[in-house]
């Protein structure tokens, strides 16, 4: 049986709508996804640094800025807080 205009037009509505929530559920989930190995990464006691191979920092935990007592460590170099013994 063919639908009518209205009726089709309606139907696409509530799909579009349906979906629309899907999407929403699923950005949702996604994030949750996205912040719980960050929320792992602050919240652990141990300091924990991430860098590109040269060494340049890309992001750094409370833990370790707290041990360093140095609250800009982004783009700075490991080895700008490394210690040297022979000075």
């Amino acid at each position: 049986m063919l639908l009518s205009k209205k009726q089709e037009y309606l139907n696409l509505v509530k799909e579009n709508e349906t979906l629309k929530r899907e999407l929403l559920n699923n950005k949702k989930e996604l994030t949750k996804e996205r912040l719980y190995p960050e929320s792992i990464f602050e919240t652990i006691s141990d300091s924990l640094i991430l860098t590109e191979n040269d060494g340049t920092i890309i992001n750094a935990n409370n833990t370790f800025r707290d041990l360093i007592n140095h609250l800009q460590t982004k783009n700075k170099n490991i080895g700008d807080f490394i210690l040297d013994k022979k000075k």
